[in-house]
């Protein structure tokens, strides 16, 4: 009897064996399998959102440059302008965080704060008739659309990640040339910068 149940018990881990290697063996085949799926999904999931972002941004560019070219910003008559744009920031819900519109010394005005005593320009405190006015200057966009535009050239840019001076919220600009009916700058502004909000 012990014999025969060692017969047995032989019998199984030798038929036990090759299962266990083919076993072994599709597993790892398994797991490269869903490692292999796993990265095409995900690499499909950024190519997918790549194409979405770059939609996007290209829907805010011609946005932009739609609005810079209108007779009411191309007017640079502030209130009307002001008026229009906040409503443009609520119509779309979000995607704006706010206008800018600067000017040659790098002096701003926007949709969310200004000096009434100023001329609506965004100074260090508002409430106070002769607070500093705040330049954009050192911003990268700024340069980009004026600072470096001797030729006043039509442009349109794109920024890196940014915190507002205004707000303090992440922003991208996007940032389009005002230009004259003659190709040149507005005599009085030039160069709006759209902050985009962050997006979520």
């Amino acid at each position: 009897m012990r014999i025969k149940s060692k017969l047995i018990t032989y019998l199984l881990a030798i038929s036990l064996i090759p299962l266990l290697i083919t076993m072994v063996l599709s597993l790892g085949y398994t797991s490269d399998a869903v490692e292999s799926l796993t990265l095409q999904a995900a690499s499909e999931r950024v190519d997918t959102s790549a194409e979405q972002l770059s939609a996007y941004f290209s829907s805010r560019i011609a946005e932009v440059q739609s609005y810079s070219q209108t007779p009411l910003l191309t007017s640079m008559n502030w209130h009307p302008i002001r008026a229009f744009l906040r409503k443009e920031v609520e119509r779309h819900q979000g995607v704006y965080e706010k206008f800018i519109l600067s000017d040659p010394s790098s002096h701003f005005r926007n949709t969310r704060v200004g000096n009434p005593a100023q001329d609506d320009y965004a100074s260090f405190d508002d409430r106070d008739p002769n607070a500093k006015l705040k330049s954009i200057r050192k911003r990268g966009y700024w340069q980009a659309l004026v600072g470096t535009n001797r030729a006043a050239e039509p442009r349109t840019h794109v920024s890196n990640p940014m915190i507002s001076y205004t707000t303090g919220v992440k922003q991208v600009v996007v940032g389009s040339s005002i230009l004259s009916p003659d190709g040149r700058y507005h005599p009085e502004r030039h160069a709006p910068q759209y902050d985009l909000q962050e997006i979520r």
